[in-house]
């Protein structure tokens, strides 16, 4: 007889175990039972296949309490009916991380028809998720916004600091020749609403214009160190700032900043870049009601005026 293959000679093990998913088969007689993981699960939860196959019933405890009832119910129904099935769910990782999940699965049958195994993939969708609340956020922001343009951006300041885990974040825009915090979220009671331009890490951003996001690391050992207050005076190490535009023009600033140096994942960056827009618009229906207002005091002169001839 010829002996089976070892497991480092299995092609198809070979094969699913490069891949970036976790692969999975589930028995379902007598009970369902998982026979086997791959060791894709280490890197995404933090188990190892034998804590994962030590314990019947490990997958369904390690499920978020959200989504359990959810998930168990839609997984029994198929074990039933043997309809493929594609779920996404949070399930705990073992340093007690949330992981989404995107969860595919076929049924095989055996010689007689019965159901007898599933076969599976868990593929992770934690940033796809995030993004989706992300701009959910953002999305219920503008919503929210309200005939206060001053506070619809002061809105989005706030979003953005709190999305990106900031120490503080601003909307500075240059202002008869000053540099102005029109929108602030956790500044410091010292801090100067009103500045000179001129050395400020904004006001570089504003003239270079740029359609991304500029980040600057390691503050403390930049030339702002020495030219920007605000470097020093509350020991930044991290910029993330994005000009706002309005017709081509650079109106502003939108930024975050850090204690602490950091590298931020460039689906943040995105979205600052988008807040920033949100700026923007509020900052161009500011100037037509500013416009407005101009010829509607323009308009009552002339009447003013031709009434009194």
């Amino acid at each position: 007889a010829v002996p089976p293959p070892r497991q480092e000679d299995d092609p198809y093990r070979l094969l699913t175990e490069q891949l970036p998913a976790v692969t999975y088969i589930v028995e379902l007689q007598p009970a369902p039972h998982t026979v086997y993981i791959s060791p894709q699960v280490r890197p995404l939860l933090g188990f190892t296949p034998e804590e994962w196959l030590a314990h019947p019933g490990f997958w369904i405890r390690q499920l978020d309490p959200e989504d359990r009832d959810r998930v168990v119910e839609e997984v029994r129904q198929r074990n039933r009916s043997g309809d493929p099935f594609f779920l996404e769910y949070r399930i705990r990782a073992k340093d007690g991380r949330t992981v989404w999940v995107r969860n595919s699965a076929t049924y095989l049958r055996d010689q007689a028809g019965a159901l007898a195994s599933v076969h599976g993939v868990m593929l992770d969708i934690t940033e796809r998720k995030q993004a989706e609340q992300r701009l959910k956020r953002l999305n219920d922001c503008l919503l929210g916004f309200g005939p206060d343009t001053a506070a619809n951006i002061n809105a989005v300041v706030a979003l953005c600091g709190d999305v990106l885990g900031a120490a503080c974040a601003l909307y500075n825009r240059l202002d008869s020749g000053l540099l102005c915090a029109l929108g602030h979220w956790q500044a410091p009671p010292d801090f100067k609403a009103q500045d000179r331009p001129e050395g400020h890490i904004c006001f570089d951003v504003i003239r270079q214009a740029a359609d991304r996001p500029l980040v600057i690391r390691r503050l403390q050992d930049s030339a702002y160190a020495q030219t920007d207050p605000n470097v020093k005076a509350y020991g930044l190490q991290t910029y993330i700032g994005v000009a706002v535009k309005s017709r081509h023009r650079a109106l502003g600033s939108l930024c975050v900043v850090y204690p602490r140096d950091l590298q931020p994942a460039p689906e943040l960056l995105d979205f600052l870049h988008l807040a920033a827009h949100a700026v923007a618009l509020e900052e161009e229906r500011r100037e037509s009601g500013e416009h407005l207002k101009q010829s509607e005091q323009r308009y009552r002169r002339l009447h003013d005026l031709f009434r009194n001839m």
